[in-house]
């Protein structure tokens, strides 16, 4: 526990970015609390008296005490030794979140909200719209903030499918290649997709699931009309709990089924 004050330095540098730091330590849970509470340790901390989770990063080999391991987005472990600002900034250019997590020009109300109940094109179009308003250098900084974010978006969705496929993931491209095409339809991205899916859809695995995939479209499509009134909603939600029912054993399903549980608790 020599680094501690390395470790909390670069959790606290990272932690709003999506950087998560779990320590592992292997002596009593009193003196785990007592030492790093003094050193000022903010980060998830675990108690493993019998090495376990060392021996399975070790595998057949041993590891010397303290040893560090970076894991991607993909739970991969990409490096080893204690992580380089470099090396974790790496790691979360791949990662991406949503959420806006600030205000936008009045001017922007329209494209605001198309963004947030995910119909990422029509947010786009709005974007062009607004331009023809009065010029206005806050109106321009928050078009260009939300064009950058839609743009992110669009990258980090493209580069999961292309890592899926890599891997011969097919339904986890198919996700990433419907929630493209569907919402981001009208852009460069949405197109890119639909044709991939399109490709992808030779692949038997996906082909014996193409009645899923394709409700899975129609029940976004359908969330992305409105759900302005209670109807509307639990309109959606009955089509996405019906593609789950239908395709439990699915990935198109499990989407469905996580898509209904989010609008249900909203």
């Amino acid at each position: 526990m020599t680094k501690v004050g390395d470790l909390q330095a670069l959790y606290e540098r990272y932690r709003d970015q999506g950087f998560h730091l779990i320590a592992i330590a292997d002596e009593p849970a009193e003196e785990v609390d007592r030492v790093l509470r003094g050193r000022g340790a903010g980060y998830w901390i675990g108690v493993d008296r019998e090495q376990r989770t060392l021996a399975g990063y070790a595998g057949e080999g041993g590891l010397a005490i303290p040893h560090y391991v970076l894991v991607d987005v993909d739970g991969i472990v990409v490096s080893t030794g204690l992580p380089t600002p470099e090396q974790i900034e790496a790691q979360l250019a791949r990662v991406f979140d949503p959420a806006l997590g600030r205000d936008l020009h009045p001017a922007l109300a329209a494209a605001r909200a198309d963004y947030d109940r995910g119909a990422i094109g029509a947010a786009w179009a709005q974007l062009d719209k607004a331009a023809a308003a009065a010029p206005d250098e806050a109106l321009e900084a928050d078009r260009a903030f939300l064009r950058a974010k839609i743009e992110r978006y669009a990258a980090w969705l493209r580069e999961r499918a292309e890592r899926a496929l890599g891997r011969d993931e097919p339904d986890a491209a198919m996700g990433d290649l419907v929630t493209l095409e569907v919402r981001f339809a009208g852009l460069e991205a949405g197109t890119w997709a639909k044709e991939r899916a399109k490709a992808l859809a030779k692949d038997p695995r996906v082909h014996a699931q193409r009645f899923a995939w394709d409700k899975l479209r129609k029940a976004i499509a359908k969330e992305l009309k409105g759900m302005a009134s209670a109807s509307a909603r639990r309109s959606v939600v009955f089509a996405y709990t019906t593609v789950a029912k239908s395709h439990p054993d699915t990935r198109a399903g499990q989407l469905a089924a996580e898509r209904a549980a989010e609008l249900q608790e909203e």
